[in-house]
């Protein structure tokens, strides 16, 4: 669990969220190149946070927070004529400007890892979600079991910490 605390700052006392999904996520034909919320059904630890409706963070107390993400993506091949999906971030409803970042998912590359952070300004009661979409409906965001021996792999992986 990652764990962020400044005794000078009351919002970071203890406050953070770590949280996770382990189905595969799709998209159909029709969704192609639509924005769709990342699921997060299940929660590891969170202090002054919460899921809402399978995709939503809300954050309880004001501050400047650090959304750091992990998402696997599949191409399984066939359907759409595309191998990009993009990812933002939409707090509230909206989506907060210059956050998109397109990454390829080629057939040749079956699992590709997309991971970086956002750190934005929240207000109490702020509902933040992690977006994507996909030109081809043959790429998803697949949970598997480890081959290897270590654990389980979610689709998605989010934690938030906040930094003042």
């Amino acid at each position: 669990m990652l764990y962020y605390w400044n005794p000078r700052h009351p919002a970071s006392q203890g406050k953070y969220g770590s949280f996770y999904d382990t189905q595969t996520q799709r998209i159909t034909a029709l969704q192609e190149s639509q924005g769709l919320p990342v699921k997060l059904r299940t929660t590891a630890a969170a202090d002054g946070m919460s899921i809402v409706s399978d995709s939503k963070i809300k954050i309880q107390y004001p501050g400047v927070y650090d959304f750091q993400f992990s998402f696997q993506f599949h191409n399984i091949g066939g359907g759409g004529s595309g191998t990009n999906v993009e990812i933002w971030l939409v707090v509230n409803g909206n989506q907060i400007s210059d956050t998109n970042t397109r990454v390829t998912v080629n057939t040749n590359s079956p699992y590709v890892v997309s991971a970086w952070d956002f750190i934005v300004p929240i207000e109490a009661g702020d509902e933040v979600e992690i977006y994507w979409a996909s030109d081809n409906y043959k790429i998803e965001m697949t949970a598997a079991s480890s081959t290897m021996g270590g654990p389980n792999i979610p689709s998605s992986i989010v934690t938030v910490i906040p930094v003042a």
